[in-house]
């Protein structure tokens, strides 16, 4: 399957923890490949960032929409998926969506970690929007990207909060769920890792659905 996976910012260092985890994930005739924005800021964190981001992502999937079979939006702000979604026909899945969505299946009160007090706010209104909001539970945010920084804004959802499963809420804390859940002893999604995998089971399905077409029902 060929995935692009779209770092909506402008920072390289994001990029290089977003291919690490995509890498892990790539199997025999996969491909995975992992583009930055170059007129975004190194950080989105508001509207206006979101529209920059957004305008420059759509006019990427217009131009390349042929040569993948899904798009992933690798910011945990999801900015202007809706307009990703209608840019093209293949799959567009967003870390925040595929993230809190997972989360479900596993945890009944689930948390977010977030690099800000703003991001924080913003995943409030998105789990709303993604109609997960009775279970989304909490929120804490980590001032660092480093692993104990994270661990330590993980513990307060566990153990202060009484969270049942923790989401990573920033694309820079790409594969560190494996650590933190062996830690918290609670399921921990990456958006990252979650965005890709949901791809390729929903192409997989419709897949199958293509071939169930030329099969009479018995």
């Amino acid at each position: 399957m060929k995935i692009c996976i779209i770092n909506p910012n402008s920072d390289l260092g994001t990029q290089l923890k977003i291919e690490q985890v995509a890498k892990k994930l790539e199997q025999e005739g996969d491909r995975f490949d992992t583009v930055s924005m170059t007129r975004s800021p190194k950080l989105i964190q508001n509207a206006e960032e979101q529209l920059i981001a957004g305008i420059e992502m759509r006019e990427f999937i217009t131009a390349h929409e042929q040569a993948y079979d899904a798009f992933i939006v690798a910011c945990h702000a999801d900015p202007q998926l809706p307009a990703m979604k209608l840019a093209t026909s293949k799959i567009v899945i967003g870390i925040a969506e595929a993230s809190m969505k997972l989360a479900t299946f596993e945890g009944s009160d689930f948390g977010v970690i977030s690099p800000s007090e703003k991001s924080a706010l913003n995943k409030a209104r998105m789990s709303f929007t993604y109609g997960v909001d009775r279970s989304c539970h909490s929120f804490r945010v980590s001032r660092s990207d480093e692993a104990e920084a994270v661990l330590k804004a993980g513990r307060q959802l566990v153990e202060g909060d009484f969270c049942d499963a923790v989401i990573l809420g920033c694309a820079n804390y790409a594969g560190l769920d494996g650590r933190l859940e062996q830690e918290l002893r609670v399921p921990v999604f990456d958006g990252v890792a979650a965005g890709i995998l949901l791809a390729k089971l929903l192409q997989q399905y419709h897949d199958y659905k293509k071939e169930m077409i030329l099969k009479p029902i018995e």
